[in-house]
């Protein structure tokens, strides 16, 4: 489950730099580097990028539930009781596909 502001969204068009208008995340061929690290995939990401990236997760958490299950809705209206956010927040269940 991820909970953050703004999408959360990835694209792989070459053509800018930065984000474009729908907040997606767009990367030059050189951005990304793959490799396979003792039998392991990698991927290595430019300095441009984990900026990025980095920049978005400070307002990002990352929550595993153990043993027990909760509805999106449920899960969404407990937070904002309890953290009382002082701004809208997105919620993504990440084992789920989206649609």
């Amino acid at each position: 489950m991820l909970i953050g502001k703004g999408d959360h969204n990835q694209g792989e068009r070459p053509q800018s730099t930065g984000k474009d208008n729908e907040g997606e995340i767009e990367f030059l061929e050189y951005n990304v580097k793959k490799t396979i690290v003792n039998g392991i995939p990698a991927i290595e990401f430019s300095k441009r990028i984990q900026q990025i990236l980095l920049k978005d997760m400070k307002t990002t958490v990352v929550l595993k539930f153990l043993g027990r299950n909760i509805g999106y809705i449920a899960l969404f209206n407990r937070i904002s009781s309890l953290w009382r956010p002082s701004r809208p927040f997105n919620l993504l269940d990440i084992e789920m596909p989206i649609s």
